[in-house]
């Protein structure tokens, strides 16, 4: 089955955001504690497909993405309403919590005199706030450091606008364009290319957020269980190669490709169970946007100790800083936003 346009909310594709969030959290708590473990799965560095997830969440942008081609080639999506959309819908929360970011950087400096390597200026503020950081323009600050993730994703955006509209003004299937774009990804990837608009930065975003957009195509529900399957199989294995681009090209092609594929089609039985799931993705981003902000109140203000266990209780209470963010404020501005 081709999927020509997928409409709403997949319960199945804001399961596994849920779940990538979540190791994201696991993972950056590791990152900046320091944490490590002997006899467990090490979320930060330990390889599989932890290490890459910022490549799942590239693709599932992608995949979420596949269904504005044939608006924008009918021409009924101008690129101004498209980006405009996108960016009032991530930069607004971002602006706020780099303000609340430097706030407390400050406060960093002057009490406890650590961050003092980190410049704080109006220009670097601007840049951050823009969301170009990544984009090869300029130094990037390193405010908040996870919303690279958002400045690379929307430089993405910008090249799939044009190549939708170049496909339909040359004739052109959009496939092929998006497949000449991961190949410049991974042509950036494997010689370290470091320059404006092809830099190590965005190549990321040419491999897994085209190829998020290429796997609709494949979408088959008859093959559903034997994508999870293989998931599975080739995600243990993962773990013992020791080889990173090895597993990178596993992860990005396919297991996470798989999973994708995998929970789009999974039906859930429960209603309890689906409204958990829309709840907690509705919280998702939030929760993406303050983690690490949290992270350094946890480790340099208030000096916490790392464990397992309280990595566990810093996941709960990032959710629960998402959904506060959520209920309190996002939802105002969001109501601010769809007035304009």
């Amino acid at each position: 089955m081709i999927m020509a346009e997928i409409k709403g909310k997949n319960l199945g594709i804001s399961l596994l955001k849920i779940l990538s969030t979540t190791l994201i959290l696991f993972m950056h708590y590791q990152q900046m504690t320091g944490l490590r473990f002997n006899n467990f799965i090490n979320f930060y560095q330990g390889g599989g497909v932890v290490h890459n997830i910022v490549e799942l969440f590239f693709i599932i942008s992608g995949f979420l993405t596949f269904k504005y081609i044939k608006i924008i080639k009918n021409q009924q999506l101008s690129f101004k309403d498209f980006y405009i959309k996108k960016f009032l819908r991530f930069y607004p929360h971002i602006t706020i919590s780099i303000v609340v970011y430097l706030i407390i950087i400050y406060i960093c400096k002057v009490v406890f005199g650590i961050f003092s390597n980190k410049p704080i200026t109006i220009f670097n503020f601007i840049i951050a706030s823009l969301g170009v950081q990544r984009w090869g323009l300029f130094q990037d600050p390193v405010y908040n450091n996870p919303m690279y993730y958002v400045s690379i994703l929307m430089f993405c955006y910008i090249v799939f606008y044009f190549i939708c509209y170049l496909s339909n003004r040359l004739s052109i299937n959009e496939n092929y364009m998006f497949l000449f774009v991961i190949m410049i990804g991974l042509y950036i990837f494997k010689q370290k290319i470091n320059f404006l608009f092809i830099n190590e930065n965005l190549y990321r975003g040419y491999i897994a957020f085209f190829l998020g957009i290429i796997l609709p195509n494949l979408n088959n529900k008859k093959n559903n269980n034997m994508f999870l399957i293989i998931a599975i199989f080739l995600t243990i294995y993962s773990y013992f190669t020791n080889d990173k681009n090895e597993s990178y090209y596993l992860c990005t092609f396919v297991i996470y490709p798989l999973l994708v594929l995998y929970f789009v089609n999974y039906r859930f039985h429960f209603e309890i169970v689906k409204n958990i799931i829309t709840i907690l993705d509705k919280y998702s981003f939030y929760t993406y946007v303050w983690h690490s902000i949290y992270l350094i109140v946890y480790i340099y203000i208030f000096h916490l100790p790392s464990n397992w266990y309280m990595m566990l209780v810093s996941a709960v209470l990032c959710w629960g800083l998402g959904a506060g963010y959520c209920h309190f404020v996002g939802k105002k501005i969001n109501g601010i936003v769809n007035e304009l």
